[in-house]
């Protein structure tokens, strides 16, 4: 790359680059972005106004190049972890206020952004913020990770006590802003979904041929029963029926995703007992708790809460087919899973034809439900044919209308 008698000169411009313009840069991004988020705590108004999102984007993003860099990390990151992780990643990555407002007034609106280019652009502050996040628990796992996960457990806990204090305030008729109530929690849901493989991936193995042996086999996670406390304690809430906020059910949705290997094979998980929806004076496995609830988010009216239900429930299921023969407990909740196939198969149909945001998600989702039961649901494949025919046949006779006014008109 390049002319190899300048060579030379580029080594020596980075290495003065990383020794002083780099650190500078960085301790500058860091302390601007400190600055923001104590104005906004304060509630200043106006302070700092010229700091856009884009901005934000473009400061957290230096901030992740900046861990690449030994000594940058080392001398302008590292001591700061704590104050990085909850004053610049953590208020910076969850769903904006205009997000929120898309999602009660016009879902579909909000399923486009999010799944649009320009949401995923590498300079907005949630994906500045989830990349920086993702590089710290990956690239700089030792010295981060404890620290992560301290300011996750935080995060989560103080969100879910904003959610009882709120209700707590709709008993006495106090009024409340709501994105004051769930924004926190919502955020850290997302980080914990955002650094689910850093979690769940299990200690590397010393030689291919072990690693060859255990391949099928599943080894527990470092954070096995901290994952699953934090799972049980602050993700089964905000997916029961009694859940007061639709936004949470969807990014705990999202976040069961991203949980989806570790959530069916995980010791933890497997013996952890949960209070039963259906009878407050019984308990049930975990895992039974997570596809339960799931499936009964696929009658959710909120359009973004279906299509994400969708496809988590399939997902569990894809995952519980792959390990269930390596595990008695597995089989022992195969009959149990089983029995609710024919539901959520009737489901996801319904989603299909009466959903066109979700037919991509439900499809993909009742391919998957096919695969899990096999030849037990044989007779109901004629029932997605005969659900896609009639609303392509549906989709072209009102196109067809449409240009006949025109040409009439």
């Amino acid at each position: 790359y390049g002319i190899p008698r300048e060579s030379l000169k580029d080594v020596q411009f980075s290495l003065q680059f990383m020794e002083q313009i780099s650190n500078m840069v960085v301790s500058k991004m860091i302390e601007l972005l400190h600055t923001q988020y104590q104005s906004q705590q304060s509630g200043i108004i106006g302070g700092l106004s010229y700091l856009t999102p884009q901005l934000i984007g473009i400061a957290i993003n230096l901030i992740n190049i900046g861990t690449q860099h030994n000594i940058t990390y080392l001398t302008s990151i590292k001591p700061h972890l704590q104050l990085i992780v909850s004053e610049i990643i953590f208020p910076h990555i969850g769903i904006t206020q205009e997000e929120s407002v898309l999602f009660d007034q016009n879902p579909e609106e909000f399923i486009n952004q999010l799944n649009s280019p320009t949401k995923q652009d590498y300079d907005t502050p949630r994906s500045s913020s989830s990349h920086l996040l993702r590089k710290l628990v990956g690239s700089r796992r030792i010295s981060s990770l404890g620290i992560v996960i301290q300011g996750l457990q935080s995060a989560l806990t103080e969100g879910i006590q904003k959610i009882q204090s709120y209700q707590v305030q709709s008993q006495l008729n106090q009024e409340q802003q709501t994105i004051d109530v769930w924004s926190y929690l919502e955020s850290a849901l997302h980080a914990l979904g955002q650094i689910s493989n850093s979690l769940i991936l299990p200690p590397v193995l010393n030689s291919i041929e072990q690693s060859n042996q255990q391949s099928k086999l599943f080894i527990p996670a470092e954070y096995d029963k901290e994952i699953s406390e934090i799972l049980k304690q602050f993700v089964i809430p905000c997916i029961s029926p009694q859940s007061p906020f639709g936004i949470l059910k969807w990014r705990s949705l999202w976040t069961i995703e991203q949980y989806t290997p570790y959530i069916v094979a995980s010791p933890s998980v497997l013996l952890s007992q949960v209070q039963s929806n259906q009878d407050q004076n019984h308990t049930q496995s975990l895992l039974i708790s997570f596809i339960m609830n799931t499936i009964s988010s696929l009658d959710d009216q909120r359009i973004p809460i279906r299509i994400e239900a969708s496809e988590t429930i399939t997902l569990l299921l894809h995952q519980f087919k792959k390990v269930q023969k390596q595990k008695n407990e597995l089989q022992q909740l195969n009959k149990m899973i089983s029995d609710s196939i024919p539901v959520l198969f009737d489901k996801l149909l319904s989603i299909l034809h009466q959903t066109p945001e979700a037919q991509d998600k439900a499809m993909s989702g009742l391919i998957r439900t096919i695969r899990f039961s096999g030849q037990d649901l044989t007779p109901h494949i004629y029932n997605i044919f005969l659900a896609v025919i009639t609303d392509a046949h549906s989709k072209l006779e009102q196109k067809w209308n449409q240009q006949k006014q025109s040409i009439d008109g």
